[in-house]
């Protein structure tokens, strides 16, 4: 089984950088994996794998760059929306404010040249494979080549351009093929296919076909067929015939409706369609009672599916797709406690129209428990949005009757929230209430990450109640959170007290950007204090207040033209190794740190 997998990866170019995600897929497709599992449990066992041939040293991990931030690879990134979504999450991300932020650990392998060189003596000696990956060709292989007795083909990363009407090979035990990455490949004819009658696995991502020929529809065999980031791929033959299918991925194309047929493949387990212009109400998936895994565009809202199409898939485990309504939505919910996937992104928009894309890029590779709802009415509607008790992400955008978190009223189960999100709200006026009164403040003892973006009439973090405005928040509340981010809040002017950034003991990065009207972080006017929490203290008298943070990492201030102060009093932070400063220009004192810190900086 180990030999079989290691020789699998022989089928990429020399110096092809995979992720391991990928080569699992591989796997499962390929048989060498027991399909009958779990989704976890194949995954794990795929790792197990890779793990003993890097321990063997056939196989050497990667750590990808992106803008100095470790990152997964690249060559087949964006063809994976939910690879690394992970059954159980992504447990090595960590994140914060923008594409550089999610760290997917040594997710890539690479097989040295010489190592290779090794694997493909092999082949050669004992199985009929075709190998000719990154070659540069621009021609399919002679007639002659394809011999009867071929089992794999791989022709991957080159230049091939057309599949010409005169070529049919007869290849009555090829199983595999392999044309990914032939991104100048525009035709394929309808002949091509004709004589593979025992093709398993047909893999065309990444190429630039527009049809896909109508002889695959005769693959009745077929277990595998990817098309994934076939980007002008339109048009689809039936796939009724294809009963034996249990992957299909048709994610980054060009299809507007459900290819024909689909219904009838009563065996797929994993259904990727986050294809933009898809227009559907997933009718045509309710009898696909076997999928565990299943995509639909989220962000697009020309696919919106109805609770009673989702409601029998009772075997998903992963699940991302944007629900018709919030009645949909939250009857969607209620059926997850008993029967629900074990990742999900679940998207609420009552918006008709194209929208936009949810937090960046790696989000989407990344998401486990997840839900982003847009242009709802939270607060004013006549049903109370309902969301699952086990949500560890929540971006709310474009709902304007919000006025702070505390009107998501479900917020006060969902104790295992860790990133939160709202931005372009014109609503809030603050986010939260120190009152202990705000139940949904209880809740958040786990949020690790908030940002704020794009709210125009926010004028202040946390709202005090005058009759309690010496009260510290909620216990437990807030003091797990590590990333603060607030970027384009035009109107706030003062940021945290000392109060409550005492009790953010666990906060390491700060991040302000673009708040024109920002003129302090911390906030010590008419304030006398003396208190503390864990090794935090904020400590005042007449003349002067100390504030002390033994967390505190990372401090980034850009574009805050009218910013004269981190703090009034003296802000002493040993901890602090970053401190960025950008276009702020009337700033005049910075923290007092025990250690040098990295400062950058235009001009004060």
């Amino acid at each position: 089984m180990v030999q079989q997998c290691f020789l699998c990866c022989a089928l990429y170019p020399e110096d092809f950088e995979i992720d391991r995600e990928v080569l699992i897929e591989s796997f499962v497709d390929e048989g060498l994996v027991n399909g009958m599992k779990s989704l976890e449990a194949m995954f794990d066992e795929g790792h197990t794998i890779l793990n003993k041939l890097e321990n063997s040293c056939l196989l050497g991990k990667v750590e990808n760059y992106v803008g100095g931030k470790k990152c997964m690879g690249l060559q087949d990134a964006s063809s994976h929306i939910a690879i690394s979504m992970m059954k159980r999450g992504c447990p090595c991300v960590a994140p914060i404010d923008n594409v550089e932020g999610y760290y997917v650990g040594n997710q890539v392998v690479k097989m040295h040249d010489l190592v290779r060189a090794m694997a493909i003596n092999i082949i050669k000696g004992n199985y009929h494979f075709l190998v000719k990956a990154g070659l540069q060709l621009t021609e399919i292989p002679d007639e002659v080549e394809w011999t009867e007795d071929l089992e794999k083909v791989s022709l991957m990363c080159n230049w091939i351009h057309e599949i010409p009407t005169d070529i049919s090979p007869r290849c009555p035990k090829l199983t595999t093929l392999i044309l990914k990455h032939n991104e100048s490949l525009t035709r394929i004819s309808d002949s091509f296919f004709v004589h593979m009658s025992a093709l398993q696995v047909l893999d065309l991502s990444f190429t630039d076909i527009e049809v896909l020929p109508k002889s695959v529809s005769d693959l009745n065999t077929l277990t595998a067929l990817l098309l994934t980031s076939c980007k002008r791929l339109k048009h689809m033959p039936s796939l009724a015939k294809l009963q034996a299918l249990l992957r299909l991925d048709l994610s980054f194309t060009a299809i507007t409706e459900i290819p024909q047929g689909l219904e009838m493949l009563v065996n797929l387990k994993w259904l990727n369609l986050y294809a933009k212009n898809l227009v559907s109400t997933g009718k045509e998936i309710a009898k696909l009672t076997r999928l565990q895994f299943l995509i639909l565009h989220w962000w697009s809202r020309k696919i919106k599916v109805k609770v009673e199409h989702i409601s029998s898939l009772r075997k998903l485990e992963t699940f991302a797709g944007n629900l018709y309504n919030m009645h949909h939505f939250n009857a969607y919910v209620k059926i997850m406690h008993k029967y629900g996937p074990r990742s999900y992104l679940l998207q609420l928009d009552t918006k008709e129209s194209l929208g936009k894309p949810p937090w960046c890029f790696f989000a989407e590779v990344c998401f486990s428990k997840d839900v982003i709802i847009s242009n709802c009415k939270i607060r004013t509607g006549e049903t109370p949005l309902m969301l699952p008790v086990d949500i560890q992400r929540l971006k709310i955008e474009r709902c304007h009757d919000l006025r702070s978190l505390c009107d998501v009223l479900s917020l006060k189960n969902a104790t295992s929230l860790k990133r939160c999100e709202i931005a372009d709200c014109d609503g809030p006026e603050y986010c939260f209430s120190l009152s202990c009164s705000c139940s949904c403040c209880t809740s958040l003892h786990n949020l690790e990450s908030v940002e704020l973006y794009s709210l125009k009439n926010l004028h202040i973090l946390c709202k005090e109640n005058e009759t309690l405005a010496q009260t510290f928040p909620p216990r437990g509340a807030f003091t797990c959170l590590k990333y603060f981010c607030i970027y384009h809040c035009p109107i706030i002017k003062k940021l945290l007290t000392p109060e409550l950034l005492a009790y953010l003991q666990n906060l390491e990065e700060i991040t302000v950007h673009n708040c024109k009207s920002m003129e302090e972080i911390i906030s010590v006017d008419g304030i006398d204090y003396e208190s503390s929490s864990g090794n935090e203290s904020c400590m005042a008298n007449k003349d002067a207040v100390i504030v002390t943070h033994s967390k505190l990492v990372s401090l980034s201030l850009k574009h805050l033209p009218e910013l004269r102060s981190i703090c009034r009093g003296l802000m002493v932070c040993e901890s602090l190794q970053n401190f960025r400063i950008f276009k702020c220009p009337k700033l005049v004192r910075l923290p007092e740190t025990a250690t040098p810190v990295q400062t950058l900086y235009d001009s004060f």
